[in-house]
């Protein structure tokens, strides 16, 4: 995964990057160094991702209720919804 598209999912979901970094379990550092192009994702962070741009892009309307679904469990929660049809 490219660095923009790293810094287009987390702007699109609306979240600073230690917000983002947390909902991925990764350091706010990483996901900065993910975004100037110093290093890229892998393993489960880059998997998690995959799936949410795979999710935004066959419901854009998901980025609309990421903000408070974030609350309630973070991005994992989100993923398993998308994955799973249900409503956020």
């Amino acid at each position: 995964m490219t660095f923009d598209r790293v810094r287009a999912l987390r702007c699109t979901v609306t979240c600073d990057e230690a917000d983002f970094a947390c909902l991925l379990g990764v350091d706010r550092r990483t996901v900065r160094r993910w975004e100037s192009g110093e290093s890229s994702p892998s393993g489960a962070p880059l998997r998690m991702l995959l799936v949410l741009e795979d999710a935004l892009r066959s419901d854009p309307s998901l980025a609309e209720r990421l903000q408070s679904s974030i609350v309630r469990g973070g991005l994992a929660w989100i993923l398993i919804c998308a994955i799973e049809g249900r409503k956020l």
